[in-house]
């Protein structure tokens, strides 16, 4: 999956130390990536470091039981806070903008403020707190995964900077169970190019309704010091908070398979809910290179189950080509070794005639799967990067392909800030989906 090189000075550690192991050349500043075609791509390149911001969760109740509403927190940063207004002396207010009267767990909240106001708590039916967030610029936003369900009264709580309370808003808000139990993902690069902490971004992805993120945290060998997501355990811990799935993604090469895995077992570790692993041109048409990759990241899963880091159902899946027969890729190998598949179905790179029958072209790749041996569930990948495809056909795409469909990538990084736009209409949680029957 192409991404275009970084060039930042802080960066470069990472593009050299990728370079040197995957015996590369790098490209120049300023240079133009290679363009994803249906015929190929190259992998992303490598990312960048955590930037996490604190998120202090507060558990509501005296008893701290399932009847509190669930497990919460501050999604918020901890690091902006302030008033919306620069006038100390106007009449503190505060007003609950979001949601409107009804939303599905995890909830969202956001509020406005007037006057001296630094930072907004949210409580539920009076007694139950559901976080607080001190971040102007993210409309003071807290997200919260309610156990309990049905109308609930919340209060937006404006407070100064002596915690005292100067003004609130109530309503009651109706809290409903997502209906379908779909797990839609998105994939991050690397968090510097996004403009935002990850508590921000996890904020804004369970706004949308987003339930998983798949973050990069290596490319070949493990190392904390390239990419400090694979060992800082506050990264899971933010998106958690969240209500999101959060899982570990490497790109790999062949050779030197066993520091390469070394990757997942440090990802079980720092509390990552799975793995995927990208594969792609440099195991075309090969089949000793993908058993010993494949073999040498179970073998580390088995390590990280006996170490007490993760259990059986802990997930590993493998991302390669939408079409793989064109690339010689042994699916029937890769599926010995895995949980699931995740197809790179790119039509808007692909071309205008894939957008417009997405459906026929998402369970074509299904197909194309099926055919060359994956018995494993098979998860599609809809990539939005370049600001092309609708959001229509993006829901037909998600239809088609399932509860575990993703979308490459979070805006940002060279992609147009425009597909934030396009996100907020996809269909998160659809009511029923429309799988491909093969063959």
């Amino acid at each position: 999956m192409q991404a275009p090189h970084r060039c930042h000075a802080a960066r470069w550690t990472r593009l050299l130390a990728t370079a040197a192991f995957a015996g590369a050349a790098l490209v120049a500043c300023g240079s133009d990536s290679p363009a994803d075609t249906r015929d190929g791509s190259s992998g992303r390149s490598a990312g960048g470091s955590s930037g996490v911001a604190d998120a202090a969760a507060e558990t509501g109740g005296s008893s701290g039981s399932a009847a509190d509403g669930g497990t919460g927190g501050s999604s918020g940063s901890a690091g902006v806070g302030g008033s919306s207004s620069t006038d100390a002396d106007t009449n503190p207010t505060v007003r609950l903008t979001s949601p409107d009267t009804t939303c599905e767990t995890p909830c969202t909240f956001k509020a406005s403020v007037t006057g001296p106001i630094t930072h907004v708590r949210y409580e539920a039916d009076g007694q139950w707190s559901l976080g607080q967030s001190s971040d102007a610029a993210s409309d003071y936003a807290v997200t919260y995964d309610f156990s309990t369900v049905g109308v609930r009264s919340i209060a937006a709580i404006g407070l100064d900077a002596h915690d005292e309370e100067l003004a609130r808003d109530e309503r009651s808000i109706e809290v409903t169970k997502p209906t379908t139990g779909a797990k839609l993902g998105v994939w991050l690069w690397y968090i510097e190019g996004t403009g935002m902490t990850h508590a921000q971004l996890a904020s804004k992805l369970a706004g949308l309704g987003v339930k998983r993120i798949f973050v990069k945290v290596a490319d070949g060998p493990a190392s904390c010091s390239s990419w400090p997501e694979l060992c800082d355990q506050t990264v899971p811990q933010t998106y958690h908070t969240a209500g999101l799935e959060v899982w570990a993604w490497s790109y790999n090469y062949p050779g030197s398979t066993a520091v390469q895995a070394d990757a997942l077992y440090q990802a079980a570790q720092t509390g990552y809910d799975g793995y995927v692993l990208d594969i792609e041109v440099e195991f075309d048409g090969t089949t000793a290179a993908l058993h010993d990759i494949l073999g040498a990241f179970r073998t580390a899963w088995g390590k990280a189950k006996t170490d007490g880091y993760l259990h059986d159902g802990w997930p590993i899946y493998v991302t390669t080509w939408g079409n793989p027969s064109d690339h010689g890729m042994h699916v029937e190998i890769i599926d010995q070794y895995v949980d699931g598949h995740m197809p790179q179905t790119y039509l808007e790179v692909w071309g205008a005639s894939y957008m417009a029958d997405a459906t026929k072209w998402v369970h074509a790749g299904t197909c194309e799967y099926k055919s060359l041996g994956a018995d494993k569930p098979v998860h599609h990948i809809i990539s939005t990067e370049h600001g092309i495809i609708t959001a229509a056909q993006v829901n037909e795409a998600i239809v088609a392909s399932g509860p575990e469909t993703s979308i490459w990538r979070v805006p940002g990084n060279g992609t147009p800030d425009s597909i934030w736009d396009d996100w907020s209409q996809v269909l998160w949680n659809p009511s029923s989906f429309d799988l491909a029957t093969c063959p």
